[in-house]
């Protein structure tokens, strides 16, 4: 009897023995985690950046599925297949793997269809799929082009004013202000800083039509947008030649009476500016804007946030040199 309830005792040690060993050097063999496939997202878009005009006429019919794999990370974009609802197959136009760890599957398909996503593992020689469906309405049907050009005609003479007139003509930064020169003699009023630039505005940009938007890229969670635009600048060269030659004409009329001339030539401004046309040019220039998926609907719905969305760089860079 004393033996066998040895015995137990010896067993009943070794059987914790391996159970507090195992749990603390598990053997990663005994137990293999299958890999399962989580959908995120399904939705329309575009990710060919090469060639706009080829992205913009599939944009129709571009979706992509997001997703992710738990259990494993080794995978490449050939163990993937997809099928559609009569189980044929369907090409993959371009496999992504994110910095966050997810994968999208780019593919020509139908909005309000169901899919299934394959994965065949290398390791274990095995299938697991997914089954997913594609959103009801494509979601670039709405031309994101048009949404983005339409916004900025609508904000572009707001946008403008708080880029020349807040910014350069209302500003009192002595290292870009375009009165520093006046204003040891005379202090220009508001009222005399709005004629500034209301026949800025009214001569030179007003009437400004000649630029166009692009949607070159749309993706999973941003758009990219090109905007060619032309644009007749003013001859600011002319246009201070001729501020100077009044302002001399002045002097020698009221002599050193420096406040009246300088009174007198903020006020002749807004004519001079009226009477210099722009100069014609044919150069063609570019720019780029980026917006997420949720910036690029708070266009459409009007609750767009962040200020001024693009207006030319040059508008400023002209308007500084005025008067210097």
């Amino acid at each position: 009897m004393k033996s066998k309830h040895t015995v137990k005792i010896v067993l009943t040690f070794l059987i914790l023995t391996f159970i507090v060993y195992f749990n603390i050097h598990p053997i990663p063999t005994l137990i293999k985690s299958v890999p399962t496939i989580a959908i995120i997202d399904s939705n329309s878009g575009l990710s060919n950046t090469e060639n706009s005009v080829k992205s913009l006429e599939e944009a129709g019919d571009s979706y992509y599925v997001k997703f992710n794999i738990k259990e494993n990370d080794l995978y490449s974009g050939v163990d993937f297949e997809l099928y559609d609802d009569k189980g044929s197959q369907i090409p993959i136009k371009e496999f992504k793997k994110n910095s966050d760890g997810t994968c999208e599957v780019w593919f020509l398909g139908e909005a309000a269809k169901k899919y299934q996503l394959v994965y065949n593992n290398q390791t274990n020689d095995k299938e697991y799929s997914v089954d997913f469906h594609t959103p009801t309405q494509n979601s670039d049907t709405e031309n994101p082009s048009q949404v983005v050009e339409t916004y900025i005609k609508k904000h572009l003479q707001d946008d403008v004013t708080a880029a020349l007139y807040d910014n350069i003509i209302n500003q009192s930064s002595l290292t870009t202000d375009i009165f520093s020169n006046v204003k040891p003699y005379y202090t220009p009023s508001d009222e005399e800083k709005k004629a500034i630039f209301q026949a800025f505005w009214d001569t030179y940009i007003k009437d400004w039509k000649d630029w166009k938007v692009e949607m070159t890229e749309a993706g999973s969670s941003s758009h990219s947008f090109t905007i060619t635009y032309h644009w007749d600048e003013p001859n600011m060269e002319e246009l201070n030649r001729k501020i100077d030659e009044r302002e001399n004409q002045l002097k020698k009329e009221l002599g050193n009476n420096y406040k009246a001339v300088f009174q007198k030539i903020i006020a002749e401004i807004p004519t001079i500016i009226k009477n210099t046309p722009p100069e014609k040019n044919k150069e063609k220039k570019t720019n780029r804007i980026y917006l997420y998926k949720d910036e690029l609907q708070n266009l459409r719905n009007g609750t767009y946030y962040r200020g001024t969305l693009w207006i030319p760089n040059e508008f400023k860079e002209t308007l500084s040199k005025l008067y210097p």
